[in-house]
């Protein structure tokens, strides 16, 4: 099968996922609608996590569809965002993991405001971010003190990740951390330098959505179980077909 060919099954694969995805969304909105109930603060973080993830996976088949290998950028957000939703998700019902992601978040906020201090409005953004980290870790401290310098690798290690931050992770860390330099140079003879993508550009395409489906299918399995949609066989087709 020639690398085109492969990309081309892949993209068709991708669209099925997207397309599941979207069946998911309707189904959990239809839930969430005869419920009644406001969402926790779990579900609100998971939601957005999941979200989060769909948007990076659209992106990265769209720069695949190009054969860019920028599409991996994309995997590295998937796959830590899911490795966030599996740490958030652990326990159901637990709002405290939830809330600290969302300090960690404003307190990222808050550092960049801190820093920044002829950036437009700056002290009006500071005050609000620091307010809303005060709420957050109110009443949970201890915990926040506990978590607030964990790194991603030990929050994968703790929700039982390992593999997906080995494996994935930090194969798609490469680009970020210039490992992937070596492909961009020009042999010593060259004498004409252009815009051209690397000769590795279409093999990066592969492993994004390679793994990217993965992810996708592994996510919409957890959230079939979390709100009893019955979506095992279709998802574990699509990984068997994959």
């Amino acid at each position: 099968m020639s690398e085109k060919k492969k990309l081309q099954n892949y993209l068709k694969l991708a669209a099925e996922v997207c397309s599941l995805a979207e069946y998911f969304v309707k189904e959990i909105s239809s839930q969430l609608q005869t419920r009644h109930q406001k969402l926790n603060h779990q579900e609100r973080v998971l939601i957005g996590l999941a979200l989060k993830m769909y948007h990076a996976f659209e992106s990265l088949v769209e720069d695949a569809k190009r054969e860019r290998a920028e599409a991996i950028h994309h995997l590295k957000t998937l796959v830590e965002s899911f490795i966030y939703l599996y740490w958030v998700g652990e326990e159901r019902g637990d709002n405290k993991k939830a809330r600290i992601v969302r300090a960690k978040a404003c307190n990222e906020k808050v550092k960049f405001f801190k820093n920044n201090p002829d950036y437009p409005d700056q002290k009006s953004y500071l005050q609000d971010w620091e307010s809303e980290f005060k709420e957050l870790t109110k009443g949970i401290e201890d915990e926040w003190e506990k978590h607030k310098n964990k790194q991603i690798w030990e929050l994968a290690k703790e929700a039982k990740m390992e593999s997906y931050y080995h494996r994935v992770y930090r194969l798609a860390c490469e680009p970020a951390h210039v490992t992937d330099l070596i492909e961009y140079m020009p042999l010593p003879s060259a004498f004409t330098i252009t815009f051209d993508r690397t000769k590795t550009s279409i093999l990066w395409s592969h492993v994004a959505l390679y793994y990217g489906l993965h992810i996708m299918c592994d996510l919409l399995h957890v959230g079939s179980e979390f709100y009893k949609l019955k979506l095992d066989k279709k998802i574990s087709d699509l990984k068997t077909r994959i």
